[in-house]
């Protein structure tokens, strides 16, 4: 008959259908025997229903205590405090029922002499026991959080609640209202004891009807078909007239098998729901795993192919860098002669007849060589720049500080007019190509220079530090400044952000400080605000490269 009840695992099946076919399968058995009395009521042998008793009772007791144990023991794993609850609520049912079979007034005494009436009071006992723990267990979650949900808290109310049924019952009877008389059989308190426990039952059954609507846990169809065949079972035992006919035989026979499902939702709950979400799990990790993989080769692909596209940039921005450093080669030899030429021819006309030319003729002659002289400087400073792409770096160990002073006295012989403090403070020691890395140094203080001569006095400071990776070096003034806004064109060739009236230069200088300071592995950058100064920044490789 437990068959019936494959049908409760599979999804196919909705649960209104299961619980449905469970009501009409286990109605059927008490409408045959309401109906035919006289064919199916029977009266069994005294000897064989004390065998048949003593066996689905002790089946009982087995069943309530592996619902504790699986209930208690899984506990510490599985945390779940509605199997704990219930587990333990089973074992003071348990107990209470081994009292009832012992109770039974076929068998010998217990302690006291055995009565139908003591043993269908520890009956009443067990099932109102079972019933009331139903309906309270559905309000218990796995997660609830009581200190009344202990293991010390319940086992305590288990073994007091057990131990005063056993001395009330067993010792105090005359205190207790009778539930079975003989000569007349059971008493209406009884009957109507087990129209209550019929009650509890199905408020029960609804409790566990929301709880599984409200957390879609289909496990709880075991204890819902449960319910359904207690309340049969309790209508049975309200129903017969002896205590050996077969109302009371199917009474037994129901009680058993919904003692088995009701195992078959704890050990669900707290033994196979922690391993079907462990296998669920897994597949979701081996789906994870399967895709991060595919995410990797996905990854992977796309990398080598940047890989490749970067190459072929590289090639080809360093082939472009080529063609515009021999171009600018090119244009700069073919300039050199001719600007030559004509810078000193322009001074030769101005020594010959400078008597016999008008002050305005003077003044375009002087114009001429003034123009000729810059794009001869123009021309150097391009073949400087194509130069640099194919120097050798020789790279060594650079006392910054001397560099600097270095630089700094050359300038200072350069302009002996001016009024320059020129401090150089704290230089850590670099590494680099000396002839390049002083030219950096020389086109900045060389820029400081002369974008201060508008002060009274140029302040200029050189001065660096160590940072985690690179020396950081930096070239600070405070002259013109620049605005923000434009810090990105500082360092391309050609790009001025002041005029050639007043700041002569070519536009190529901090170009070349950028090329050289990359070509060290280094960064250039700058901050400045408008009349206020600028401060330059490089930096060079800690170590050999």
């Amino acid at each position: 008959m437990v068959d019936i009840f494959k049908s409760l695992k599979p999804d196919q099946l909705s649960p209104r259908t299961i619980l449905l076919g469970t009501f009409a399968i286990f109605l059927g058995p008490f409408l045959l025997v309401e109906l035919f009395p006289l064919q199916l009521n029977k009266v069994m042998d005294v000897g064989a229903y004390v065998a048949l008793h003593n066996t689905s009772e002790f089946f009982s007791i087995m069943v309530s205590l592996c619902v504790f144990s699986v209930g208690w023991y899984t506990y510490e794993q599985s945390k779940d405090r509605h199997a704990l609850f219930l587990g333990v609520a089973f074992l003071a049912v348990g107990l209470v029922d081994f009292m009832h079979t012992m109770a039974n007034a076929a068998m010998p005494a217990f302690l006291t002499p055995n009565s139908t009436n003591k043993s269908t009071q520890f009956w009443l006992t067990a099932r109102m026991l079972s019933a009331l723990s139903f309906l309270v267990s559905a309000y218990i979650y796995p997660a609830t959080q009581s200190r009344w949900l202990s293991k010390s808290a319940l086992m305590t109310a288990a073994l007091v609640i057990s131990g005063l049924a056993f001395i009330g019952i067993t010792f105090f009877p005359v205190y207790l209202p009778a539930t079975a008389l003989p000569g007349v059989g059971i008493t209406p308190l009884k009957r109507f004891a087990e129209f209550l426990v019929i009650a509890l039952f199905f408020l029960a059954g609804l409790a566990y009807w929301q709880r599984m609507a409200k957390t879609g846990n289909r496990r709880h169809l075991y204890y819902l078909a449960a319910f359904i065949i207690c309340i049969f079972s309790e209508g049975m035992f309200a129903s017969y007239t002896t205590g050996f006919d077969t109302f009371n035989v199917m009474g037994h026979i129901y009680k058993v098998i919904a003692f088995y499902l009701i195992y078959k939702g704890v050990f669900a709950a707290s033994v196979q729901a922690p391993y079907i979400n462990l296998l669920k799990t897994r597949e979701q990790l081996y789906k994870d795993i399967a895709r991060r993989k595919q995410v990797e080769e996905d990854l992977e692909r796309h990398r080598n192919g940047l890989e490749g596209l970067v190459k072929e940039r590289t090639a080809q921005l360093e082939r472009a860098n080529r063609q515009l450093e021999s171009f600018s080669s090119s244009v700069a030899h073919d300039l050199r002669a001719p600007l030559r030429t004509i810078g000193t021819f322009a001074h030769m006309l101005g020594v010959q007849i400078k008597d016999k030319l008008e002050p305005e003729e003077k003044r375009k002659l002087e114009v001429i060589r003034d123009k000729a002289k810059k794009l001869h400087q123009l021309t150097e400073d391009l073949l400087s720049f194509s130069r640099l792409g194919n120097q050798v770096l020789t790279i060594a160990p650079i006392d910054m500080k001397v560099l600097a002073a270095e630089v700094r006295d050359e300038l200072r012989e350069m302009h002996p007019e001016r009024n320059i403090m020129m401090e150089i403070a704290s230089l850590p020691a670099g590494y680099g190509d000396p002839g390049l890395v002083r030219q950096v140094l020389a086109n900045l203080l060389a820029n400081a220079v002369k974008f201060t001569k508008g002060k009274p006095e140029a302040v200029i400071e050189v001065g660096g530090r160590e940072d985690t990776d690179a020396h950081l070096y930096y070239v600070k003034d405070n002259g013109i400044g620049f605005d923000m806004m434009h810090h990105e064109k500082l360092f391309g060739i050609f790009q001025r952000l002041h005029g050639d009236e007043k700041y002569e230069g070519s536009g190529v200088g901090l170009s070349i400080v950028k090329h050289i300071v990359g070509r060290h592995g280094g960064r250039v950058w700058a901050e400045g605000k408008v009349n206020e100064g600028a401060v330059f920044y490089f930096t060079l490789p800690k170590n050999v490269m």
